[in-house]
């Protein structure tokens, strides 16, 4: 796969105050990434894309899809990648059965 130019991520992310945040375009060139795998669940994970970092947060379902998430975009892009992704706990999993 070809990496993507580091240009694209010099656009600024900076809230204002009462503005509502965007997504910029690089948050979602990452999305559609990790949307194109079946492997991964990103209704729970949310992409920040600042000073050439790439921020991961939210929840997956275990360690494995938290490294597929990791992999994915470390092999597209050259940027920093900043994994704070966590596993969900047993009784979160448990909430969603009742």
């Amino acid at each position: 796969m070809e990496k993507f130019n580091k240009h694209l991520f010099g656009r600024s992310d900076i809230d204002q105050k009462n503005y509502y945040r965007q997504t910029t375009e690089s948050e979602e060139v990452v999305l559609a990434l990790l949307k194109g795998s079946p492997e991964v669940d990103i209704s729970e994970i949310k992409v920040f894309v600042h000073d050439h970092e790439i921020h991961l947060e939210g929840y997956v379902e275990n360690n494995r899809e938290k490294r597929m998430v990791e992999s994915l975009v470390t092999n597209y892009f050259e940027n920093k990648i900043i994994n704070d992704l966590q596993i969900k706990s047993d009784e979160d999993q448990l909430d969603y059965l009742y």
